[in-house]
């Protein structure tokens, strides 16, 4: 029973779920507790199954218990690719194939769960599969709806710079990104032109061309090329990337009168954004205040007054990633916004 109740809160998905998201539930915090409820439910279905195998006489099986045994295998599987060190190893060697397997299994595992508790007696373990079921459904219709409605973008140019690569994308669409949100980006494919099976969580590097704060209709992200088998390696100019959400959290960092920002190497990606966001903020102000004939109520209310960014080299090259970003930060308030590279 346990292992059935804690087993329904796992088909909320393995990535960030729309839910959880509107929960504002951090991503780390979200992952970590996938990975350990599942786990434990794991285990209980283990004991429950070696308990039943021990009360089965030999050439009495029925298909109850056959559909038991065949979800602890699949439940077995999963629990034995968990481990932090193994997801790793599969990600880098056999990431098109991994999430597509762990998703497989997972169905196998549900399916024969149903076909399992639904010839019992009992009305709590049917209802906590249907549950389970109909979140999966629900959140995985919520999710490809979405996608066809805002549909993606149109690489205008991927740079390399060896162990990352900066992509400009193009959208007819407005796109709201607010500071430090992320997509998961799904790459170019044979299926309806996108590789729907594979996708990645990038944070938005920066927004071109602001029609309004938080909104832009072309994006710019910076992708680690560490992963040698990652489709996001080989991008070319004009192909289209489809984007899906974007989820994150409000940091509230206009809240305070100085905005210290500091990152390390790739980590830059995160925080030109929200430097960007609190300067926008405060153009708009300005542009009111000009225009006298407009009401004061729809100024930004922020403490922000100073931004300063410190980044941390790894080597002289990285500061190529992003130096039309900080350059062009760097124009739209000369007075109040500075930044300091430190070369390690």
């Amino acid at each position: 029973m346990l292992a059935i109740i804690n087993t329904t809160l796992l088909f909320l998905g393995g990535r960030t779920n729309p839910l959880a998201d509107f929960l504002r539930v951090p991503l780390s915090t979200y992952y970590l507790s996938h990975h350990w409820v599942g786990r434990v439910a794991i285990l209980e279905g283990l004991i429950h199954s070696g308990l039943m195998l021990t009360r089965t006489r030999h050439g009495q099986a029925t298909y109850r218990s056959l559909s038991g045994y065949i979800a602890a295998g699949g439940l077995l599987t999963l629990l034995l690719t968990s481990p932090f060190f193994l997801r790793r190893f599969f990600r880098t060697y056999f990431r098109s194939h991994f999430s597509t397997l762990h998703a497989i299994l997972s169905l196998l595992s549900l399916a024969t769960l149903f076909w399992h508790v639904i010839s019992q007696p009992g009305t709590v373990p049917k209802v906590c599969v249907s549950v389970a079921s109909a979140l999966w459904g629900l959140t995985t219709l919520y999710r490809f709806l979405r996608l066809a409605y805002r549909s993606g973008g149109i690489i205008e140019r991927a740079e390399y710079f060896g162990e990352t690569t900066r992509i400009r994308l193009s959208s007819k669409r407005h796109i709201h990104a607010p500071a430090g949100s992320y997509f998961y980006v799904f790459p170019p494919g044979a299926l309806l032109g996108y590789n729907i099976l594979q996708s990645r969580p990038l944070i938005v590097l920066w927004r071109h061309l602001p029609e309004s704060p938080a909104v832009s209709s072309t994006l710019s992200f910076l992708v680690s090329n560490q992963d040698r088998h990652s489709p996001f390696r080989d991008l070319k100019d004009g192909q289209r990337l489809l984007l899906d959400s974007p989820y994150g959290q409000d940091l509230g960092l206009r809240h305070y009168e100085t905005v210290i920002i500091a990152a390390k190497g790739i980590g830059i990606t995160g925080t030109l954004t929200s430097a960007l966001e609190l300067i926008e903020r405060q153009q708009h102000n300005s542009t009111v205040k000009k225009q006298r004939s407009r009401i004061y109520k729809n100024l930004f209310r922020d403490s922000t007054r100073k931004v300063a960014i410190f980044w941390s080299l790894e080597h002289n090259s990285q500061e190529e990633w992003v130096a039309l970003e900080l350059q062009a930060l760097k124009n739209l308030d000369i007075k109040n916004v500075r930044y300091y590279l430190l070369l390690l």
